[in-house]
């Protein structure tokens, strides 16, 4: 069994990290956004020792939750204030990195599902004013949605 987390990669990522990361997509002032996610999810792949997934939020900053197996989640709601949004594994070195970088604690900030198997995850950016989180853990499906307030 493990547990999976859903939420902004800035609350999980140094911030030395994260600024190499932003330095490292600039080139002669223009951001580029793919370059960014691709380095940010490799960081988290090496923090957490597992797959990672990240995008932006196609909404900005955001309160978005997750929705499912009730008895799987636990922690529905997560936040976003880069405009970004990752699905990873919650090891003890992500869970480290969290709670130095948010010491008062991460209820409403991350989404947390506990699954029997490895997950599969989508990060569906069809519209691309709104990403979509999928998790599948077998034949369960969880998925984020706007909160009617956002």
């Amino acid at each position: 069994m493990s547990k999976y987390i859903i939420t902004d990669p800035c609350y999980i990522l140094d911030d030395d990290i994260w600024s190499t990361c932003i330095k490292a997509s600039t080139v002669n002032r223009d951001f580029n956004q793919d370059a960014f996610d691709n380095l940010v999810r490799k960081q988290l792949e090496l923090l957490s020792g597992h797959k990672a997934w990240v995008s932006s939020t196609g909404y900005g900053d955001w309160t978005n939750y997750m929705e499912g197996d009730e008895s799987k989640i636990i922690q529905h709601e997560f936040t976003a204030d880069s405009g970004m949004v990752c699905v990873c594994k919650l090891t003890k070195d992500v869970e480290d990195s969290l709670r130095k970088k948010i010491p008062i604690g991460l209820e409403n900030l991350v989404a947390i599902i506990e699954c029997d198997n490895d997950a599969a995850v989508k990060l569906d950016t069809t519209n691309k004013h709104l990403t979509v989180v999928y998790v599948y853990d077998g034949d369960k499906e969880f998925h984020s949605i706007i909160p009617e307030q956002a």
